[in-house]
């Protein structure tokens, strides 16, 4: 039984949980939550949320069935951990950036909760989703903000750098990608990403940054480069802040300095500016806003 909170001014949310993934949907939606094993006597469809939002963990035990009501429909889902009602207050909501959102549309929401971020479930979405599927796609139906980190780099930092090129290496290794020091904001320790399903492979995720949900943009999977984020390099594309995974290999390279013409073919001319040889590495320049506009 879901014991409903008496908070006042908030919203009634449930957490449920799905492996290492976390989410919440309004009470209201909710009409019960029952235990896994009474899904073939219930006279409606319950689908297994596990083949979309994330894996069940391996030795996942005492699954719930959260049984809601859209539309006058009666259906459910399977999930590992369900949380009591909670109060959720309307400044812990934040709208999820636009590329980071499945087109979809099962989120438009992410909230904060213990200093992480958690998507919000947009249900009546989830169930057109399902309900449009093909018996062929319905296979896996059952039928029957952390603390928050100091910085490693900060604003302040820089302001006196405009002669310099700010560089970061995504794997450790000496392939480095090249930015104006103007376009970096900061550099913190790596947080742990909210992943949005059914976003854009180089969309991680995002990480709550100064009480904002920031896009995390992994760049060097363009590449082809493996991800090593040890740090988050906080970003201005355009109008918009986003955070690119990268090692602890960063660095300030002062202007001008010797560098000789680099050949690779997995840096084409629409997602560069140039690649370069120096003295000891790589340098790539990337063009950051032709990748953003390819989520």
């Amino acid at each position: 039984m879901l014991i409903r909170s008496e908070t006042l001014r908030a919203t009634e949310m449930v957490s449920f949980e799905i492996g290492k993934n976390r989410y919440l949907i309004a009470a209201s939606y909710i009409e019960s939550v029952k235990e896994a094993d009474a899904v073939e006597r219930l006279p409606f469809a319950v689908f297994n949320l596990g083949s979309n939002f994330g894996e069940f963990s391996e030795h996942a035990a005492n699954l719930k069935i959260i049984v809601l009501n859209t539309r006058g429909h009666r259906w459910g889902f399977l999930v590992e951990r369900v949380s009591q009602v909670m109060g959720v207050y309307k400044d812990s909501f934040y709208q999820i950036p636009q590329i980071a959102l499945p087109k979809e549309g099962f989120f438009r929401q992410v909230a904060q909760i213990e200093r992480h971020l958690v998507l919000c479930i947009e249900p009546e979405k989830l169930f057109d989703f399902y309900n449009g599927k093909t018996p062929d796609q319905t296979a896996n139906m059952l039928a029957t903000k952390q603390p928050k980190a100091s910085s490693v780099l900060s604003a302040s930092e820089t302001q006196n750098s405009s002669q310099k090129l700010f560089l970061f290496s995504a794997d450790g290794s000496e392939t480095f990608f090249g930015l104006s020091i103007k376009q970096v904001i900061e550099v913190i320790p790596s947080e742990q990403v909210c992943r949005v399903p059914y976003s854009s492979p180089m969309i991680l995720g995002l990480v709550l940054w100064r009480s904002l949900p920031v896009p995390v943009l992994d760049i060097g999977s363009k590449f082809g480069l493996a991800l090593k984020s040890e740090r988050l390099v906080i970003v201005r594309i355009g109008n918009e802040q986003f955070a690119l995974p990268a090692s602890t290999n960063i660095k300030l390279q002062p202007l001008p300095f010797r560098y000789g013409k680099y050949s690779d073919k997995r840096f084409d001319e629409s997602s560069v500016y140039g690649v370069f040889e120096m003295d000891r590495g790589v340098l790539v320049i990337p063009k950051l806003e032709n990748l953003v506009a390819a989520c």
